[in-house]
C-alpha cells in the first residue's frame, strides 16, 4: 500500500477546499448574473405593457384622446368623451378628483427607465382646487399629494399648516419604493407624520407602517372600456377560479396558471382556459371582462406596485379575486370579498368561499364617502 507523508496529505485537502471555495464564489457569480438578467427580461416587458397600458388608459379606439400633456405618449388629461368615466370610475389618479385640494406644480421632473419627464399627475383639476399656500387649507380638508410632488409640498406649503388636516398621496408612474430610496425622501415622510395637524396619511401602496398611515384604493386602468360591463347585467355561470392572462411584472408570477409560458399539463385541465393557457400574450379587454363577469373567483397576484387593478376589475363585476398581498397594508379591502392567502401559489389546494361582494369599490363616489365618514368620525379605517 502506497503511503502519503502527511504534509502531502494536507497540501492535498488545501487543494481541494480552494477548489471547493472557487466553485461556490463561481457558481455564485452566476446565480447572480442569471438573476440580473431574468430582471432585466421582466423591467423590459413591465416597460413594453405599462406603456401600451397607460396609452389605453386615456387614449383608445372608443374614445379620442385630449390634452396638451403626454406621458409616455398619451395624454393625462381626464376629459372629452373619457372625462364622465373618468370621474365616476375609480383609477390610480382619483385622488385628483376626491381630494379637497391638489398639490401640483408645473413642469414636475418624474424619472422612468431613466428618461426624466415634466408632466403633471393632476393637470386636468380646476385651477380654484390648486393649493398653493399652507393657509388654504381649512379644518378637516383633503389634499391630494402626488409623490413626484412631496418634496415641493413639504418645502412650501406643509409649514404653512395650522389646520387639522388629511393628506392622501399615490401615483401610477412613480414606485413607491424608488420614490422613498433616498435620504431626503425620508426626510419629507418624517415632515409629515410629525406635523401636529396632520389627522391622517392615505398612501397608495404603502411601503411601511406607521399608526397615522393607512392604505389607499388603487382602481382601473382603462375607465371608457371598463364601464360598460360594469353597467351589465352579471351572471355567475362558472364557480371555479378564472387563470386570467398574467404578464412578467413581478416574478412571483412565475408558474402561476396563466403566466405566459404556463407549463403544458395545463392544456388538460377542464377549469383552464386553452386561449390562455398558451404563449400568445394577451386577450382583448372585452373577452376578459366578460370571463372575468362570469366566474366566483380570479387568481390576481401581486404585481410590480403589489396592489392589482385586477382586483378592482374583478371586485367590480362581482368577482372575488384571491391575492397575497398583506391585509395590514391593505386594510381598505376588508369585508370587500378580496380573498388574502399567503399561499396562493399553492392555488390547486386552496379552500374557497363565496362571499358578498362590494361592488361599489369601483366607484369614485364611494371612496369620497368613505373618505368624508372617517375624517367626520376620526375612524380613519376605510374598509367596505
Amino acid at each position: 500500500m502506497l503511503l502519503r507523508s502527511p504534509h502531502k496529505a494536507r497540501k492535498g485537502r488545501k487543494g481541494g477546499q480552494r477548489i471547493s471555495r472557487l466553485s461556490t464564489i463561481v457558481n455564485g457569480i452566476l446565480l447572480v448574473i442569471a438573476f440580473a438578467w431574468i430582471n432585466f427580461l421582466a423591467v423590459r416587458s413591465l416597460e413594453r405593457d405599462r406603456s401600451r397600458l397607460l396609452y389605453d388608459l386615456y387614449d383608445d379606439d372608443e374614445g379620442g384622446a385630449c390634452g396638451s400633456v403626454l406621458w409616455m405618449d398619451r395624454p393625462l388629461h381626464c376629459c372629452g368623451e373619457q372625462k364622465k368615466a373618468c370621474e365616476r370610475m375609480l383609477t390610480p389618479y382619483s385622488g385628483c378628483l376626491i381630494a379637497d385640494w391638489t398639490y401640483r406644480t408645473k413642469g414636475t421632473n418624474k424619472v422612468w427607465s431613466g428618461k426624466k419627464e415634466e408632466v403633471e399627475d393632476c393637470d386636468f383639476v380646476e385651477l380654484e382646487r390648486i393649493v398653493d399656500h399652507g393657509s388654504m387649507i381649512r379644518a378637516n380638508e383633503s389634499v391630494y399629494v402626488p409623490y413626484g410632488t412631496l418634496h415641493d409640498f413639504v418645502q412650501r406649503v406643509l409649514p404653512e399648516i395650522t389646520a387639522p388636516f388629511v393628506l392622501i398621496t399615490g401615483t401610477y408612474e412613480v414606485d413607491p419604493h424608488l420614490a422613498a430610496s433616498t435620504y431626503d425622501s425620508f426626510l419629507d415622510w418624517a415632515a409629515v407624520l410629525q406635523h401636529p395637524h396632520l389627522l391622517h396619511l392615505y398612501n397608495m401602496n404603502p411601503w411601511f407602517r406607521h399608526p397615522k398611515q393607512s392604505g389607499w384604493p388603487y382602481g382601473i386602468l382603462r375607465p371608457l372600456l371598463y364601464e360598460p360591463f360594469y353597467d351589465a347585467a352579471i351572471e355567475k355561470s362558472e364557480t371555479g377560479i378564472y387563470f386570467g392572462p398574467l404578464g412578467l411584472s413581478n416574478l412571483g408570477r412565475l408558474g402561476l396558471p396563466g403566466f405566459l409560458g404556463i407549463r403544458e399539463d395545463a392544456w388538460d385541465r377542464a377549469d383552464l382556459h386553452a386561449s390562455h393557457a398558451d404563449k400568445s400574450s394577451r386577450v382583448p379587454f372585452k373577452e376578459y371582462a366578460q370571463l372575468l363577469a362570469s366566474h366566483q373567483f380570479v387568481l390576481s397576484p401581486d404585481g410590480d406596485r403589489k396592489d392589482c387593478a385586477r382586483n378592482y376589475e374583478a371586485l367590480g363585476l362581482g368577482t372575488q379575486p384571491v391575492t397575497d398581498l398583506d391585509i395590514r397594508d391593505y386594510d381598505f379591502y376588508r369585508n370587500c370579498g378580496l380573498i388574502f392567502d399567503e399561499n396562493l401559489h399553492d392555488w390547486e389546494n386552496l379552500k374557497l368561499e363565496p362571499a358578498r361582494v362590494e361592488r361599489r369599490v369601483v366607484l369614485n363616489e364611494y371612496w369620497a364617502s368613505k373618505l368624508s365618514h372617517a375624517i367626520r368620525t376620526r375612524d380613519f379605517r376605510l374598509h367596505c
